[in-house]
């Protein structure tokens, strides 16, 4: 479902989990490297789904969670974008995989990690304003956390074989 709201215009929504967790698990050059970014995102995700339910009771005092917000969100981003960067994808063997890095180069998901990279970014009544070089995005706090929760559950399809969760 999160997929198909395509949070900041990402499309995933044609990765398959089980085969997305198979092109993981079978490429041993980065097979390490993938779980350990699957276990991360799982932990995030936990501990974003722990602290909801307090921020939405308070979402009339969000401003004064903003470094919260980096930790429980924006860091996400940044570690997502970190991690993909330099991570080269054979598409014709990984399609999924390919669909998902392949989002290294999306200008507008750069711009942001630069301004979260920065502390360039500001919140104002429910958007978070993200400042970079000639730009300047608002997007709404909402979209930024459906986003994050995407790449969550991108590294945990990665790391879980669905077939095997509870």
């Amino acid at each position: 479902m999160l997929a198909l709201k395509k949070p900041l215009g990402i499309d995933v929504i044609d990765i398959n989990p089980i085969e997305l967790y198979n092109e993981t698990q079978n490429d041993e050059s980065l097979k390490e490297k993938l779980n350990q970014f699957g276990q991360i995102f799982s932990g995030l995700e936990g501990l974003k789904q722990f602290v909801v339910p307090y921020y939405n009771s308070n979402s009339n005092k969000i401003h004064t969670f903003r470094d919260a917000i980096f930790y429980n969100e924006l860091v996400q981003v940044q570690v997502f974008f970190e991690f993909i960067k330099d991570i080269q994808i054979d598409s014709s063997s990984s399609p999924n995989l390919n669909n998902i890095f392949q989002n290294k180069t999306n200008q507008r998901l750069n711009k942001i990690r630069n301004a979260i990279a920065h502390f360039d970014w500001k919140l104002n009544e429910g958007k978070i304003i993200f400042k970079d070089k000639n730009f300047e995005r608002k997007e709404d706090y909402s979209e930024i956390s459906e986003f994050c929760s995407l790449l969550s559950i991108i590294g945990i399809f990665m790391t879980n074989n669905i077939n095997k969760i509870d």
